[in-house]
């Protein structure tokens, strides 16, 4: 079977029709950063595209297309953007020109994520009147997950929509076990590193980015402790966090002061960030 990636990023949805032997015949991106790392990750030589400029009366392939997948920019929709006040149309650009391509390359399943907020937006978008209605019937599936229900060390909740066997989707939750934090944590202090999944294996000095942060002060600790534990408005977490349970959801940016920073106890009892 054959797919395409759009806003293919560094390339994890490519990753993922790899894994389960399905030909990935393209990707898309226009961010030149990612799109680089793309390539060396996969020791391809795709060029940035501006997806939203693509005619697709010109996407011709010498191959039947059975999944297109992706994941449009959600910077318009996330609420860490301006507390929730980005430009909603603007985003919905994307995902107009990514319906278009599933409308006219008619794929057998197709699957595209973005943040929970989306679901609502899409499910509204697309009745009568909605800026995405001449899609509709290509929308089968709208759910929001939890990437921990299906083996993610971490709580991230993600929308996915589609037309997919949803069925034979939510029945992995079933076959999967939590993995937790600590078993992360655990398998990369030691000499050869185990994925937790699939049991990949390498050499630790091969793993990269294994540095640890200096230990948080006494006043960083109190402030992040004040912060998690004792806050006015939202609720209490736990602190350090705990290593039994998915790590809560990880940021891009490493903040050694905030709610959102994950602290963990370091081996002498002192914290420390990851």
């Amino acid at each position: 079977m054959n797919s395409i990636d759009l806003y293919s990023g560094i390339g994890g949805w490519t990753l993922g029709m790899k894994l389960s032997n399905i030909n990935n015949i393209a990707s898309y991106e226009w961010w030149h950063e990612a799109n680089q790392t793309h390539n060396f990750n996969f020791e391809t030589t795709h060029r940035e595209i501006d997806i939203r400029k693509i005619d697709v009366k010109h996407l011709s392939f010498d191959k039947n297309i059975d999944f297109v997948v992706g994941s449009p920019p959600c910077t318009q929709f996330s609420y860490a953007n301006k507390g929730g006040n980005g430009d909603i149309s603007d985003g919905l650009v994307d995902i107009s020109k990514f319906l278009e391509v599933v409308n006219y390359l008619k794929p057998k399943y197709w699957a595209m994520e973005n943040v929970p907020r989306v679901a609502g937006i899409l499910e509204k978008e697309i009745e009568k009147g909605g800026a995405l209605h001449k899609f509709k019937h290509l929308v089968k599936v709208i759910k929001v997950v939890d990437s921990a229900d299906y083996g993610v060390p971490q709580n991230r909740k993600r929308m996915i929509a589609g037309n997919f066997p949803v069925d034979l989707f939510d029945s992995y939750k079933t076959k999967i076990t939590q993995v937790t934090l600590g078993e992360v944590l655990s398998s990369l202090s030691k000499k050869i590193v185990t994925d937790p999944n699939y049991g990949y294996q390498i050499n630790r000095n091969e793993v990269t980015e294994l540095e640890n942060e200096a230990s948080l002060t006494p006043q960083e600790e109190r402030i992040n402790r004040d912060a998690k534990t004792y806050h006015p408005i939202y609720n209490n977490m736990s602190f350090p966090d705990k290593l039994n349970r998915p790590s809560r959801t990880v940021t891009a940016t490493c903040t050694r002061v905030s709610r959102e920073s994950i602290i963990v106890e370091a081996q002498k009892l002192s914290l420390i960030h990851i």
